[in-house]
């Protein structure tokens, strides 16, 4: 080559020695010092910090015009209270719950209609952002034009004052913002990192709560809980608190750039004054930590119960608007369910694999590879759970006058509950008239304790229900706020009763309605989530760092207690929409049995010899492609077909290789009755890939981390060097599914 190159050989021998930092290697990874790899990493981190300021500059838009849409609700009753006049009152309580309600009704069918556009827009997003960081591939979610229809249909009914939340739908978003910023040109490199999107789809996570909260460490540890187990990494955890102060500063800096709120749902609280190792300070933090044990396991329960009921109605109502049960539909015969059933939005890949694993999760998991589409009664539905809600709403007049954050900062902040009062809720002051009805509701200062329990137990009963249809209508939506105020009401309604039927134990609390009210609302909430970070964001909201340890100890109690029940929010609504995905561990004794008690022993060893007689051995060899007509990927064994269950696993061939094998040097017709002498005809070496070996006494949880970052590979148990069984993807799928029917109640 350098003869060839004459009087240019030195120049060319110092460009190569001058590019070679920038050169790949054998095995295709940069140097460690390269300007390429520091291009790449620049690139990332550029990437993520955009996506989270993008994300939380929408989520401050969200804010902006839910504020407006609240006060042009409050306007529209005020025109009405000036048309009618306050004579008639009937007149009036008609026609201002008639525009009342009418005003969410519309924009809650508009959100329907826009969510129609991208059927992955509707719900929440993060049970599909589980799935695809276990490589579940969903076709159109991630496209271009989710961000507008979801971010419109989000604002619009939240805009109706549905009891719905927004962290789900802004991860959605922020996901959606990264995929398709790493598309052009400025970011392609990023692409080249190996699992870039495992910590990108994190950090959307962490950002989605941030965005809705304004807190960093809260978002970050929220992901960390909700990623699975072989995403939750070290470098993941950095990029998700890069990302969450970079959107948190955006939150910070837009309103003071711009007129508008700002993105705190709750405004922080006086400190509680310190009185140092006071006994009757003692005696009362030891009481309260107590006193959230029993708190902490009821709110579980009701969590678990909230979980199940939730997931249930979803699934009937589902079916109801979509009308069909998808269950009956199988789209491996190439059935074409396009004509009014729903849409394809799931591509099936034929990877190298065990099996075709698509193949049980459709049949088992999945919606049959497509989520279906609401047809009218979607529609009615949207507006049915709507007008009974905001009809609530109207009749009561401190749900009237606020909306989601401020219903909750009024619940926590308040010292007796004033269910008539319209102006409780920060920034609510005089933008909702009262009504005549309001006088029927008893004023703060005379009702009695058994008034405000039954009110509160009441009030919650109605947001459990509304808060379960709310969450299961087919708009975007998401959970953890309304959570918050439940948790709220029940906080507050436990404190009540403790006046009634332990006088010295309620006169020791007295007027700690506060604390009470934020310990249910981080109790209930995790319970429901199976998140701690619930308490480090309401934490960070508040400012109250001595009711971390009540809190901690309430939630850590109630998400014990769920796990016995049911599983998470998350997990469960991905068992609704049938995502195939594996969920994390709810106790230490999970997963902790051996593979081998899971493995399927039904292996089809391909040998890599046909033997002396190559007649036969091409006869059982294609015997076994014509058994497992499903496998794609095939293990290989040294030795031939009658030495097969001695024989040591030495690789995986794809199956075009076995079928090429079974063709070679082929015989007519009769049986080889073989040559001595005669070479065997052998598989090629060259086809080899490495084969995944598990010992019997591995763990199931070991092995699904595994499972989990290469679905479409089995994982072969190994005893003494022999194939004695495999473990897939599939087979932990089925696994989960069997013991989540068995909890389901």
């Amino acid at each position: 080559a350098a003869a060839a190159a004459g009087p240019h050989a030195p120049m060319h021998k110092l460009s190569k020695s001058l590019s070679a930092p920038f050169r790949f290697d054998s095995t295709g990874s940069l140097p460690p010092f390269s300007f390429h790899r520091s291009q790449r990493l620049l690139q990332f981190w550029v990437l993520v910090g955009l996506s989270a300021v993008l994300t939380c500059s929408l989520s401050w838009v969200n804010d902006v015009c839910m504020d407006q849409a609240f006060t042009l609700r409050g306007g529209l009753l005020y025109a009405v209270v000036a048309w009618v006049g306050p004579e008639s009152e009937a007149l009036l309580e008609a026609v201002s719950c008639l525009v009342w309600v009418g005003f969410a009704m519309v924009l809650t069918g508009l959100s329907h209609k826009i969510a129609k556009l991208r059927p992955w827009s509707m719900g929440s997003g993060i049970p599909e952002l589980k799935a695809i960081l276990q490589r579940t591939y969903l076709k159109g979610f991630m496209q271009v034009g989710m961000i507008p229809v979801k971010f419109i249909g989000l604002v619009l009914v939240e805009c109706a004052g549905l009891p719905v939340g927004k962290e789900g739908p802004l991860a959605h978003i922020s996901a959606v913002i990264t995929k398709r910023l790493a598309e052009t040109r400025l970011f392609n490199a990023v692409t080249r990192i190996p699992q870039w999107s495992d910590r990108a789809f994190a950090c959307a996570i962490s950002v989605g709560l941030c965005a809705s909260f304004g807190v960093p460490l809260g978002g970050v540890l929220f992901a960390m809980e909700v990623v699975p187990d072989s995403v939750g990494t070290t470098m993941t955890y950095w990029a998700c608190l890069y990302a969450s102060i970079m959107g948190s500063m955006m939150l910070r800096l837009l309103p003071a750039l711009l007129a508008g709120p700002i993105v705190n749902l709750l405004p922080p609280l006086p400190e509680a004054p310190h009185r140092g190792a006071d006994p009757e300070e003692l005696l009362k933090n030891g009481a309260l930590w107590l006193l959230c044990l029993p708190f902490g396991i009821a709110l579980g329960f009701l969590g678990a119960v909230f979980v199940n009921t939730q997931t249930a109605l979803s699934v009937r109502l589902r079916r109801w608007s979509t009308g069909t049960d998808v269950s009956k539909f199988d789209m491996r015969h190439g059935g074409d369910i396009r004509g009014g059933l729903g849409q394809t939005l799931v591509d099936v890949q034929h990877k190298p694999g065990t099996a075709d694993h698509w193949r049980v999760c459709r049949k088992k998991t999945m919606l049959d590879g497509f989520i279906p589409v609401p047809t009218h009664r979607g529609l009615l539905l949207c507006l049915a759970v709507a007008a009974v809600d905001q009809t609530v709403n109207f009749l009561v007049p401190i749900a009237r006058g606020t909306n989601q954050a401020q219903l909750l900062w009024s619940l926590i902040s308040m010292h007796d509950t004033d269910w008539r009062s319209v102006e409780t809720g920060f920034g609510s002051s005089g933008r909702v008239p009262a009504m005549p009805h309001d006088r029927l509701f008893p004023a703060a200062e005379t009702a009695s304790d058994l008034h405000q329990m039954v009110a509160h137990l009441a009030y919650f009963a109605w947001k459990f229900v509304s808060t379960c249809f709310a969450l299961s209508i087919p708009v975007p939506c998401g959970s953890i706020i309304p959570c918050y105020i439940m948790g709220a009401l029940l906080g507050r309604a436990y404190l009540y009763f403790l006046q009634l039927v332990a006088p010295s134990v309620g006169a020791l609390f007295a007027g700690s309605y506060s604390d009470f009210a934020l310990i249910g609302a981080t109790a209930f909430a995790a319970g429901v989530c199976r998140s701690f970070s619930v308490v480090i964001t309401v934490s960070e909201l508040v400012g109250r760092p001595n009711l971390l340890m009540p809190t901690g100890i309430a939630s850590i109690v109630s998400i014990g207690t769920g796990n016995f029940f049911s599983p998470g929010f998350f997990e469960a609504a991905g068992r609704s929409k049938m995502l195939p995905m594996l969920h994390k561990a709810r106790s230490i004794l999970d997963g902790s049995r051996m593979v081998s008690s899971l493995m399927s022993e039904r292996v089809p060893r391909i040998p890599d010899s046909l033997g002396e007689d190559a007649w036969r051995g091409r006869e059982y060899v294609r015997h076994v492609l014509n058994t497992h007509e499903m496998w794609t990927q095939f293990p290989v064994v040294a030795g031939d077909p009658s030495e097969l269950d001695s024989a040591p696993l030495i690789g995986t061939v794809p199956r075009k290789v076995v079928e090429e094998y079974c063709a070679l040097d082929e015989s007519p017709s009769e049986p080889d009755a073989g040559t001595p002498g005669k070479p065997a005809v052998r598989l090629p070496r060259r086809h080899l890939h490495v084969a995944t070996q598990v010992p019997m006494h591995m763990c199931v949880r070991e092995a699904q981390l595994a499972v989990q970052l290469h679905p479409e590979m089995a994982l072969y148990v190994v005893h003494h060097g022999h194939v004695v069984g495999y473990i897939d993807f599939e087979l932990l799928l089925q696994d989960q599914t069997e013991k989540l029917r068995f909890e389901e109640w």
